[in-house]
């Protein structure tokens, strides 16, 4: 699976958060997007879907929430993958 993305996380967790994008062979290319979340010694912890098919960047804000940035939105997530909230593009500016 190729990887996109990778961050870790802001406190003494040391976990590892990664955007892969799976392989899918056939007609239908539409895969979802998902965050593997690894500790230090690349055990998986967890892993959770996104909502969007294509994802760009990923980085923790200073609540330790996982923010990840696809196409023309922000969609923001709890550490655990819980989505929160999404942000659109305003003002006509592109966000990556």
């Amino acid at each position: 699976m190729p990887v996109d993305d990778a961050a870790t996380d802001l406190l003494d967790i040391d976990n590892i958060y990664v955007i892969v994008r799976p392989i899918k062979l056939g007609a239908d290319s539409h895969v979802c997007m998902s965050v593997y979340v690894c500790d230090s010694t690349a055990g998986l912890h967890q892993k959770f879907l996104l909502r969007d098919k294509s994802s760009y960047a990923l980085t923790f804000n200073d609540k330790q929430k996982v923010i990840v940035v696809a196409n023309e939105v922000v969609n923001m997530h709890e550490a655990d993958g819980q989505f929160v909230r999404s942000i659109e593009r305003c003002m006509g500016y592109h966000l990556y």
